[in-house]
């Protein structure tokens, strides 16, 4: 991250009313050894020093944007738990009850990859799917039904599938874990309710003190229909977290079967640093879900040459991470400089660290105004 020069900070106006006041100052303590340049430089700084405490009063405003399933909502409530106290009894609760849905319907969609391709499902698992299919809530009863399917055979080749079946990051987790979240006195860990997935419909409003500074996150849905939403949170935004997942290169949308995810991504994007409310607001570009980028590139089943062709780096995740980040840039089209960071939004440490150069970017920002 590029860091401001701290003269070019220091622009000494021949007209600033506080500075005349100063060289009047420095007129009655001309005795003192420090230069009268120095002393204005002093004073200088002294200025800007109250001008960035005037600064931490204020409300930092993130909107958090990006397409589905980019990771959004997962950075919200990672931040959340870096910054508030723990969750309360009801929001234990209410992550309980999604995370047993999330099983659920992570099966259902496995199942699915089988029967649209005309896969013949073995017998003994008929009875378990039925199950499954037919039910609409989750029950402690369906959970040994789960487990048999997700030791299968075919659901382990649907699974190869996933994506071109939009099926979510945290599914693996979920079943791997389903004899556990699926216990009626289940209540879920920080690591389970980071993986929990919710489709933000409408916005999702946090706010949070770091270091003094106040932050409102606005967490707004990024699906194509929730998109339209996002006008009405364009006022007096300080920046925009723009959170596009890296491991997405191979997978398709959710709503549209036929369009590629980064491809979106990159364009949504350019279309919104292109726009005129959003033209001078600081961008900042998170490259999520880089740990699983990192496995799908190393192993090389699924190269990154079969989206863009122009792509020579090979297996190499910290080649092929770069070459993307090279894509959003191409495509940004905002006055200011495009912040980039890759990051794991299930990692503490590392949303941590990114959050730290994330205020000190805004600090300087706020500063230069």
């Amino acid at each position: 991250m590029e860091r401001s020069n701290s003269q070019s900070n220091f622009n000494i106006d021949e007209h600033d009313a506080e500075l005349d006041l100063a060289r009047a100052e420095y007129e009655n303590y001309a005795h003192q050894s420090l230069s009268k340049e120095a002393f204005l430089r002093s004073k200088e700084i002294d200025k800007e020093i109250r001008r960035s405490k005037k600064s931490s009063n204020q409300q930092y405003k993130l909107l958090v944007l990006g397409a589905g399933d980019a990771g959004k909502s997962t950075l919200v409530r990672q931040l959340t738990m870096l910054h508030k106290s723990s969750s309360s009894p009801t929001e234990i609760e209410h992550y309980a009850h999604i995370l047993k849905l999330n099983a659920l319907d992570a099966m259902k969609k496995l199942i699915d990859v089988g029967v649209d391709r005309g896969w013949e499902f073995p017998p003994e698992l008929e009875a378990p799917i039925n199950r499954i299919c037919e039910s609409k809530s989750f029950s402690q009863s369906l959970v040994s039904d789960l487990e048999l399917l997700w030791k299968s055979e075919i659901i382990a080749r649907a699974w190869k599938k996933r994506n071109k079946a939009s099926i979510p990051s945290n599914s693996e987790y979920i079943l791997d874990n389903v004899a556990r979240i699926g216990a009626d006195d289940f209540r879920p860990t920080e690591d389970d309710i980071l993986r929990c997935r919710s489709k933000t419909t409408g916005v999702i409003e946090t706010a949070f003190e770091s270091d003094g500074q106040e932050f409102l996150l606005i967490d707004v849905g990024g699906q194509r229909n929730e998109r339209r939403k996002w006008v009405h949170f364009f006022d007096n935004v300080t920046a925009i977290l723009f959170m596009a997942a890296l491991d997405e290169y191979d997978m398709v949308l959710e709503e549209d079967s036929d369009q590629n995810r980064m491809t979106e991504a990159i364009q949504l994007l350019g279309s919104i640093s292109k726009m005129g409310a959003f033209v001078n607001t600081t961008f900042i570009l998170f490259l999520n879900k880089v740990d699983l980028f990192t496995k799908k590139i190393e192993s090389a089943k699924k190269p990154l040459e079969k989206l863009f062709p122009d792509y020579t780096g090979g297996a190499d995740a910290q080649t092929a991470a770069a070459f993307i980040l090279k894509k959003y840039q191409k495509a940004y089209g905002g006055k200011g400089k495009l912040y980039a960071h890759t990051t794991c939004a299930l990692d503490k440490k590392n949303c941590e660290r990114v959050f730290n150069a994330v205020k000190e970017t805004l600090l300087q920002q706020s500063i230069k105004l």
